[in-house]
């Protein structure tokens, strides 16, 4: 499992280390810059682009079949399946740190274009991006590639438009209550509410990762 994940980690921070990781780190930048402080920090869209790389990684396997190379060396199912949640467990956890320092070194440098992110935000979107990569590869082992391919463009898109538009839809005069109470309960720095947060998240990937075993332990390629 832990060769899966290295994997997984090599192959997403080697994105970075080429003219494409360069274009999402200015992307990431140049964006909210453009668009004013009014809206969300240069950490919320670098965890977007970084997430989406992951997932369309994991695309562009399905789509080359490079999977049938890896369960063909010495790596089983189920190392293949939680080595990929875990692997971007910890890409997450990476792109969150790196996204914090670059928020705050921008903030630093031209506090009146760049938001400083709080911590109501890196709980959010960190959640967020976590759930719905995991329900991509919930989708690409329990489903099948037909089915993933579809959960691809559906992911992509909810991860787009609700980190893009996460500003509005928390915050915005028409939302629903409970959305602001939810992001009230994201909020608090109690201890007892963080740690209900890292439960939930934490009980429904792994919910995630075992139906996506048990589903794929029985697939016949």
């Amino acid at each position: 499992m832990w060769k899966m994940i290295n994997r997984e980690l090599s192959t997403n921070i080697s994105i970075y280390k080429n003219f494409r990781g360069l274009v999402i780190v200015l992307c990431a930048i140049v964006y909210p810059f453009l668009i004013g402080s009014d809206n969300m920090s240069v950490f919320n869209y670098f965890i977007m682009l970084g997430g989406l790389t992951s997932v369309a990684f994991t695309e562009g396997e399905s789509r080359d079949k490079v999977y049938m190379s890896i369960l063909s060396s010495p790596c089983k199912r189920s190392d293949y399946v939680f080595g990929k949640f875990l692997g971007n467990l910890i890409w997450v956890g990476i792109l969150t740190i790196v996204g914090l320092i670059l928020n705050s070194i921008l903030n630093i440098m031209m506090p009146g274009k760049y938001l400083l992110v709080t911590l109501g935000q890196v709980k959010l979107v960190v959640s967020y991006m976590l759930i719905f990569t995991g329900i991509y590869y919930l989708l690409y082992f329990a489903l099948g590639l037909k089915w993933a391919k579809i959960g691809y463009f559906a992911v992509f898109f909810a991860i787009m438009v609700g980190i893009v538009g996460m500003d509005d839809i928390v915050f915005g005069s028409s939302s629903p209550q409970i959305i602001k109470q939810l992001y009230s309960f994201i909020e608090s720095a109690a201890l007892v509410n963080n740690l209900i947060l890292v439960i939930i998240v934490g009980a429904l990937l792994g919910l995630f990762a075992y139906v996506s075993y048990i589903f794929y332990d029985k697939k016949d390629f």
